[in-house]
């Protein structure tokens, strides 16, 4: 929490929920809120980045893809 309060920026950790909460849900802009009871909570704006959200659109294409061919070759299997 520390490190949050001091950096105010989007810790790396939360990089891909926030920016695939952006892209399913279509927002503009997401405020991450960091909270510990007894430290001053921070809220900081991410705004939306289109490469980032391509990024991530990419790799779940590619997820789905495997899933796939996993799913085909269990299917196989008799």
């Amino acid at each position: 929490m520390m490190d949050y309060l001091k950096s105010r920026k989007l810790p790396s950790t939360y990089k891909w929920q926030v920016y695939g909460q952006m892209w399913v849900c279509g927002f503009d802009f997401i405020d991450f809120v960091a909270y510990h009871p007894k430290l001053p909570f921070l809220i900081t704006r991410i705004d939306r980045d289109e490469k980032i959200i391509k990024e991530l659109s990419d790799q779940v294409d590619k997820a789905i893809v495997e899933a796939k061919a996993w799913v085909k070759l269990i299917k196989s299997i008799k």
